[in-house]
């Protein structure tokens, strides 16, 4: 077959550059079909000789070629028998093969990591980032202003949807650095509080005033206390804000402009006892210590113990930056474990700021006075980030990550993501806190 396409082939080539006596012959009139040497009997005998010139020079490189492939698929095999391989597809020999090519992948996989790593740390890229950041934050203030001042009704949809994504952020971020138990306290636990009234028992009027009081209490009194700042590029510190003002306000907007469906016009709903602003969340928030003292000093205590980075509010604010109350009470004398003394200090603090939240409840132009002074003081102490330690410490940043980088062949020593044991701990008593939240619902204000 081989031959009579090639003798055909080489003849229609033959006819094509023959003389005149053969371009009288019309190639396309023969049967493809019929045997390839009927052709040669047309040709004269001047066309013949270069006919088979041309054949015999093919024929020749195809057997070059042939050669050649065989010879190659012998160099293979005399390769994969000098590797003690009898059979390529041996397992033995695929794995070393796949582990191989995982080991290269993985090293230009560290080697890019690495070179990204190196770009983030240089200081026009922390100043893209920082900018970026500053914007995001004003936005984050001009839609605040927007549904608080425009669309009070749906200032709780605002909030969900803004507290879901940052509090995932920060989990990842904390985890990072170690961080992680932070998102323990008791400012998570009202977030926990907010949603599971606004979207579970939005009718219950008990189970507002209760939300009510830990959130405009305790909650945005923490600005104050533990200084948060409006520090628009920093959003770590705007995540914080978020989390301390934006709970306050989505209760004053369910106060004041309700949705349709809910509505607060009886007197029972209108004021609020001290009973009800003491009792129910007193309990809650003994409640969630409890939960947090099982978890920090029970379950995760030799955990806790043996790794002195993993930070908790009870580790930062007794040896890393003492409270100005922690301080005053040990300088007293009192020498207790620190977590007794944060314990009883948090209790007063709690008792102490659901006080005036009965006048706050009844009267609308003190409640709008009270979350105007805490944005205020919210305000001044980013005031005094800027001017007294942004302005003096940033271009000193820059300077620091220019001339002390990190060593390229160098990798972060704690994952950006957290283990699925880790996250699974974490999640799996956040679980367990949900159940016993649920049954302290229905036990106090169902």
């Amino acid at each position: 077959e081989y031959g009579g396409f090639q003798l055909k082939h080489r003849f229609m080539e033959a006819t094509e550059t023959s003389s005149a006596n053969s371009q009288s012959v019309e190639s396309d009139s023969y049967d493809d079909e019929s045997s390839s040497f009927e052709y040669f009997e047309f040709l004269t005998e001047n066309e013949k000789k270069p006919f088979f010139e041309a054949f015999v020079k093919n024929w020749a490189k195809y057997n070059v070629l042939k050669k050649e492939v065989r010879t190659h698929f012998l160099d293979k095999i005399k390769k994969v028998k000098e590797t003690g391989v009898k059979n390529p597809f041996n397992p033995e020999f695929l794995r070393k093969r796949t582990l191989s090519v995982g080991s290269s992948m993985n090293e230009m996989l560290n080697k890019k990591k690495k070179q990204v790593l190196k770009s983030v740390q240089t200081p026009p890229f922390v100043r893209a980032v920082d900018k970026v950041a500053f914007v995001t934050g004003v936005m984050f203030l001009v839609s605040t202003e927007y549904f608080l001042l425009q669309k009070p009704t749906l200032m709780y949809l605002y909030y969900t949807a803004l507290i879901i994504p940052l509090l995932i952020i920060r989990f990842l971020m904390y985890h990072r650095s170690k961080y992680h138990y932070f998102m323990l306290d008791f400012c998570y636990f009202c977030q926990l509080i907010s949603l599971a009234f606004l979207f579970l028992f939005s009718h219950s009027i008990r189970m507002f005033k209760m939300t009510f009081c830990l959130t405009t209490g305790p909650l945005a009194m923490a600005v104050v206390m533990w200084r948060n700042s409006l520090v628009f590029h920093d959003i770590d510190k705007i995540t914080s804000l978020f989390i301390h003002l934006i709970p306050p306000c989505v209760m004053f907007c369910y106060r004041w402009h309700p949705p349709n469906d809910v509505l607060f016009n009886s007197p029972t709903e209108s004021t609020i006892e001290f009973s009800e602003i003491l009792i129910a969340p007193i309990i809650f928030y003994v409640y969630w210590q409890a939960m947090y003292v099982l978890k920090t000093e029970v379950i995760d205590h030799v955990k806790l113990t043996n790794d002195k980075e993993l930070m908790t509010s009870t580790r930062w604010m007794s040896e890393i930056h003492p409270h100005v109350v922690y301080k005053f009470i040990v300088s007293k004398g009192y020498k207790r474990r620190p977590e007794y003394i944060l314990i009883g200090f948090q209790l007063g603090y709690t008792f102490l700021t659901l006080l005036p939240l009965k006048f706050i409840y009844e009267i609308y132009a003190l409640h709008v006075v009270y979350l105007i002074a805490i944005f205020s003081i919210a305000t001044w102490n980013g005031a005094n980030y800027y001017f007294e330690v942004f302005s003096e410490n940033y271009s000193a940043r820059l300077k620091k990550l220019l001339n002390e980088k990190e060593d390229s062949n160098a990798l972060p020593p704690n994952k950006l993501y957290p283990s699925l044991r880790s996250a699974g701990s974490f999640f799996g008593f956040s679980a367990l806190f949900l159940i016993g939240f649920f049954v302290l619902y229905y036990l106090l204000l169902q």
